[in-house]
C-alpha cells in the first residue's frame, strides 16, 4: 500500500461526522435557496442551483482525501456491474438476440446491442409497449454471451479499499435517511429541519474542512430561516386527472410564470406551487380560494390543495437530486449495489412508506420506482430483496389495490420486471404464490 493511500485510511471520517456534515451541506442549501428574492418557485429552484449547493459538496465529501489511484479506480469499470442500467422507455425500439435469449422478453437497448456480438447472429427489432430494462450483461438472460464493450469488465482483481466502501455505505445511509422523513409523517421532518437549524454546537466539536459560512449560533440561525418557515399553497393532482380540470384550475389559481411552462411542471411533478413564501393568513385565503373553486366548477375532479412550509418545498424539490446521486453510486460499483439493495429492504422504511403513503406525489413516486427500486435488480441477488417484500405485505399490497390506490401503475412497473427472472419466480412458487394467496387452481 503506498503512503497517500495509509494516510488517507487514517484520516477518514467517523460516521457522525459524515452525517453532521451532510446535514451542513443540506442547511447552508435550505438556507440560501428559501432567501432568495422572487416569487416564482420555478426560478428559485432550478436543477443548477441545487446541483452546485447540495449535490457537488456530497460528492466531494465522498471523495475526499482519497488517493489520485483510488479515484481513478473508482471511476473505472474494475468492479461495476458488468450490465446495462437503462430503462428502456415504451414505443422504443429494442433487440432480442433470438440465437441467444433465453426467452422473448430478455430484450437489449439499442445502443448495446449495436456494440455486442448480437449484431452478428440472427435477431429481430422489437418495439416495446411498456418500460423495460435493457439485459445487456444479465447473465440470467444470457447465458454464455458477454455484455457489450461499454459494459464489459476488464480483468484486474483490484477492489475499493475497505475505507471508502464504508464511507460511501455511510453517505447512502444518510441520503436514505432523508427520503424516509419526507415520504413520512410531516412532524418528523418538521423535528429534523429543527434540529439542522441548530447543528452549530455538534459543528464546533468536528473538524470540518470545509464548514459551511453560514453556520452561526442557534439564534443567528432562527433568524435567517424565518422564511423557511414561512407558507406556501401547493396544487396537487392525481396522476389520471382530466387535463382540461388542471387547465382550469391552475389558470384559476393564476401562479407567477408562463401557462406552458405551469402545466408542464404539474404534469411532470404532480404538483404545482401557486402562493410561495407567504403568511398563513394568505395562504389560508387563498387555499379556501381554490377550493371552493374546484368544488363549483369541477365536479368529480381529484384536485387538492395544501398548505406547506417552505423547507418542505424545498426538500419536495431537493429529492430528485437526492435519489439520482444515490443511484449514481449505487450502480458505479456491483460491491455497493449488493449493499443498496439489502439497505433499502432491511434497514430502511422507505419501501412502506412508497407503498402505503398515499399522499405521494407524482414525480417522487416514478424516481423511487426507477432510480431504487428497480436498480435493486442489478444486484447479485436481482430483485430477491423486493420478492420478499411483496410476499411479506402481499395482503396489504392487494387492499390497497382494491382500495383504488395510486401505486397500482408502479406496482405493475416493478412486477413485471421481477416476474422475468428465474431465481425470483421460484421463490413465488417455493412460497405457493397463486395457491395461498390465490383461490385458483394451477
Amino acid at each position: 500500500m503506498d503512503q497517500k493511500s495509509t494516510v488517507g485510511m487514517m484520516e477518514q471520517p467517523a460516521l457522525e461526522e459524515i452525517e453532521t456534515r451532510i446535514d451542513a451541506i443540506i442547511k447552508k442549501a435550505l438556507l440560501i435557496i428559501s432567501n432568495k428574492p422572487g416569487s416564482d418557485p420555478h426560478i428559485i429552484y432550478n436543477d443548477v442551483g441545487l446541483l452546485d449547493l447540495v449535490i457537488k459538496p456530497i460528492r466531494v465529501l465522498c471523495f475526499e482525501k482519497i488517493d489520485p489511484n483510488t479515484a481513478t479506480l473508482f471511476d473505472s469499470n474494475v468492479g461495476a456491474l458488468g450490465r446495462c442500467t437503462w430503462i428502456d422507455e415504451r414505443h422504443a425500439k429494442v433487440y432480442l438476440c433470438t440465437d441467444c435469449a433465453s426467452d422473448a422478453s430478455n430484450t437489449i437497448c439499442e445502443e448495446c446491442f449495436m456494440n455486442s456480438i448480437h449484431v452478428q447472429h440472427n435477431y429481430i427489432e422489437v418495439v416495446r409497449k411498456v418500460q423495460w430494462l435493457c439485459n445487456c450483461g444479465n447473465t440470467e438472460a444470457y447465458e454464455n454471451s458477454i455484455p457489450c464493450c461499454k459494459h464489459e469488465i476488464p480483468d484486474n482483481t483490484r477492489n475499493l479499499p475497505a475505507y471508502l466502501f464504508k464511507r460511501i455505505r455511510s453517505v447512502v445511509r444518510h441520503l436514505f435517511r432523508y427520503l424516509e422523513l419526507l415520504c413520512g409523517e410531516e412532524s418528523e421532518l418538521d423535528e429534523h429541519v429543527e434540529n439542522i437549524l441548530l447543528m452549530d454546537e455538534n459543528l464546533s466539536r468536528i473538524n470540518l474542512k470545509d464548514k459551511p459560512p453560514m453556520v452561526k449560533s442557534g439564534l443567528e440561525n432562527r433568524g435567517e430561516a424565518s422564511n423557511a418557515f414561512k407558507s406556501c399553497v401547493v396544487i396537487f393532482k392525481p396522476e389520471d386527472e382530466d387535463p382540461t380540470n388542471v387547465y382550469s384550475c391552475v389558470s384559476f389559481a393564476n401562479p407567477p410564470g408562463n401557462m406552458i411552462d405551469l402545466l408542464l411542471n404539474i404534469q411532470s411533478c404532480g404538483y404545482l406551487c401557486v402562493k410561495y413564501r407567504d403568511t398563513p393568513q394568505n395562504c389560508q385565503a387563498a387555499t379556501f380560494s381554490i377550493e371552493e373553486y374546484i368544488q363549483n366548477h369541477l365536479p368529480g375532479s381529484g384536485i387538492y390543495c395544501r398548505i406547506i412550509k417552505v423547507h418542505r418545498f424545498f426538500f419536495m424539490k431537493l429529492s430528485r437530486a437526492l435519489i439520482v446521486i444515490l443511484n449514481s453510486l449505487c450502480l458505479s460499483k456491483s460491491l455497493i449495489c449488493d449493499h443498496m439493495s439489502e439497505m433499502v429492504f432491511k434497514e430502511t422504511s422507505l419501501p412502506e412508506k412508497f407503498f402505503f403513503n398515499r399522499g405521494l406525489w407524482v414525480d417522487i413516486r416514478e424516481f423511487i420506482t426507477n432510480f431504487i427500486f428497480l436498480s435493486t435488480l442489478f444486484s447479485r441477488k436481482r430483485g430477491l430483496n423486493l420478492v420478499k417484500f411483496y410476499w411479506k405485505n402481499f395482503d396489504r399490497l392487494f387492499t390497497e389495490l382494491l382500495m383504488g390506490s395510486n401505486i397500482k401503475a408502479y406496482l405493475f412497473r416493478i412486477s413485471m420486471q421481477i416476474v422475468t427472472s428465474k431465481k425470483q419466480f421460484k421463490y413465488l412458487v417455493i412460497n405457493e404464490f397463486g395457491t395461498e394467496k390465490w383461490p385458483i387452481n394451477i
